[in-house]
């Protein structure tokens, strides 16, 4: 993996070897930020430095930080985020949300990335700053599977009092579905990570980037427990669905064994039973 990694990165800087490439490249960026709905993002990040046309210090440094993050070296980013600072360059909105992002996805590797995550995350607010609905989504993600129940409360107080409203539809956070909503986030985690199975580990990993996959999985559960004569469960599950914003357990357990069968794996599905 880190062979690839830095196969990766080589390739990223080749393509910032002198200012004209470095300006395609931010155009590239520039274009991928607008069709990812960041378009404002995009604009205040790339806002000419002078008449000349000039990209800006925090620009270079941002896309220095995201070449660092996309090929997954986020001490790196950190580094060069760190350095930005030193520097007396101010941090744009979408320098903040590639930073946390990198730092987020990449907690497995080390536990403390969350606790910048959750830091850089609340400073964006403190700068009047909104953040980004994936970045949110991605932090409490990591909170959800890194920490406690305690800890995910205080950073859902913490942004709550500094008026951060979450617009993610994916996860409800009323205080009585918070504990089983985050082992649900866990258990997604723990899927991915600790099946060696490519084929069953693709499965899972769809499930975590398109729920609507596995919300088309409990349709099926639903059905079968209404020709079953089972309506009344039917509608109780689907009722935690629209309450917590995810799956319940028994409708994950029941997709992981189907997987697991569906490639031959009955010692795989064995275990999740």
């Amino acid at each position: 993996m880190t062979v690839i990694e830095d196969i990766f990165l080589k390739k990223q800087f080749e393509m910032l070897g002198d200012y004209g490439s470095l300006n395609n490249y931010a155009i590239l960026v520039f274009d991928s930020m607008a069709n990812s709905g960041m378009p404002d993002e995009a604009k205040e990040l790339f806002k000419p430095r002078s008449e000349l046309a000039v990209l800006p210090d925090v620009a270079v440094f941002t896309i220095v930080i995201r070449c660092y993050a996309y090929a997954g070296k986020t001490k790196a980013a950190l580094r060069v985020y760190h350095h930005m600072l030193a520097s007396g360059v101010a941090p744009a909105s979408v320098t903040y949300s590639i930073l946390i992002t990198a730092l987020a996805k990449d907690s497995p590797s080390d536990v403390t990335f969350v606790g910048y995550a959750k830091k850089y995350f609340l400073e964006m607010l403190d700068k009047g700053m909104k953040p980004h609905s994936a970045s949110y989504t991605t932090v409490f993600d990591a909170i959800a599977c890194r920490e406690s129940v305690e800890k995910a409360r205080e950073f859902l107080e913490q942004i709550q009092a500094k008026g951060f409203v979450p617009e993610s539809k994916n996860f409800q956070f009323e205080e009585t579905h918070l504990a089983e909503a985050m082992k649900g986030m866990k258990m997604y985690d723990d899927l991915v990570n600790n099946t060696t199975d490519k084929n069953v580990q693709k499965v899972f990993r769809t499930w975590r980037t398109k729920p609507g996959c596995l919300y088309k999985n409990s349709l099926k559960m639903y059905k079968a427990l209404i020709e079953d004569g089972s309506a009344d469960q039917a509608m109780e599950l689907y009722k935690r669905v629209v309450e917590m914003g995810i799956q319940p357990m028994v409708v994950v357990h029941t997709s992981v064994i189907e997987a697991y069968l569906k490639f031959g794996k009955t010692k795989g599905a064995l275990g999740a039973y």
